[in-house]
């Protein structure tokens, strides 16, 4: 609290002239409670970050005072954390250019599997504080029109987006949903596994925000192989965050069928409802993930090498 008021008033922003997006009252309650905010101190631990990222000529990152107290909001207010977050959240993105390079949402290609509904968020309903819902449907795509990395690519589009704007995903996690309706095998096929490390390296150690668990629906008879590749790059502590599901009902237990689509015995509405939502936000999006490619790191102009990604591949992090 500042003044009897807290982080979600907007005049306390201007007042500390802090130019982040005011929280609803139960994220404000939340982001105190489990994260460590306190509004009185915010604008000089973002101050204190953005000096530090400054001297990091390695470094192309945003600091605005959003990127930053994202960041913050994800270490816990830990400052030493928010450094080492940032640049490792850069460095394994420089890694996996094919991923995070041409991601123009008006593309025709990543345009059309926006409006497929591969990868769709449920919006949270307003005030709440609950996680956010994501859907992954890799069944919907055509394995002789997409490919995987295509797939991979949009889920890298809704992360940077959730990222800038979404708070539900930095202060109360996520929860992920494969379907698998009809998934085979060569939907996977093209998977590479060095890839796939990277990418795990980076959504379990570099990213904001965590995913409280990851359910799986639907499932095929390709689903063991598949699963198995998947967990085999997973830290123990995410394994015990996976669940499969014979049943859809069992998924209830878990998530909560107000924030699960129409289709899926929710009450959230439609599941095209959403694909619609989520397609006007990632374009609207546009001018930042594009301004985004141009952030990362130069190893050259590296201090610390130690944190290098030669060094990082020296430590085995990169082995399958």
């Amino acid at each position: 609290m500042l003044n009897g008021r807290s982080l979600y008033s907007s005049d306390i922003q201007n007042e500390k002239m802090i130019n982040v997006r005011p929280l609803c009252k139960a994220l404000a309650i939340k982001v105190s409670k489990d994260l460590n905010e306190v509004p009185a101190r915010v604008p000089e631990d973002i101050e204190t970050l953005r000096e530090w990222l400054l001297t990091q000529k390695h470094l192309r990152t945003p600091l605005d005072d959003q990127f930053l107290i994202t960041f913050l909001r994800g270490c816990k207010y830990s400052i030493q954390k928010a450094k080492e977050k940032i640049d490792l959240f850069f460095t394994v993105r420089e890694e996996i250019p094919e991923l995070y390079s041409n991601r123009d949402p008006l593309d025709k290609r990543i345009g059309a599997m926006l409006k497929l509904g591969c990868t769709v968020v449920v919006p949270n309903p307003p005030g709440d504080g609950g996680p956010q819902i994501q859907f992954i449907r890799p069944g919907l795509y055509g394995t002789s029109e997409f490919t995987v990395h295509e797939l991979f690519k949009l889920n890298t589009i809704m992360t940077d987006v959730m990222i800038l704007e979404d708070d539900n995903f930095i202060i109360s996690g996520a929860v992920g949903i494969m379907d698998f309706t009809n998934v085979t095998k060569e939907h996977f096929n093209e998977l590479d596994a060095i890839c796939l490390k990277k990418i795990a390296k980076l959504n379990q150690e570099a990213q904001p925000s965590q995913y409280l668990g990851f359910h799986y629906i639907h499932i095929s008879s390709q689903f063991a192989e598949i699963f198995n590749m998947f967990k085999g790059f997973m830290s123990e502590e995410n394994r015990r965050r996976l669940y499969v599901h014979r049943n859809i009902e069992t998924l209830y237990d878990y998530v909560p069928r107000r924030l699960l689509p129409t289709e899926y015995g929710g009450e959230a509405g439609p599941i095209q409802n959403m694909i619609d939502i989520f397609e006007t936000k990632v374009i609207s999006c546009r001018e930042k993930l594009i301004r985004w490619e141009g952030y990362g790191v130069d190893e050259s102009l590296r201090v610390d090498k130690s944190r290098s990604l030669i060094e990082i591949e020296k430590r085995n992090i990169y082995n399958v």
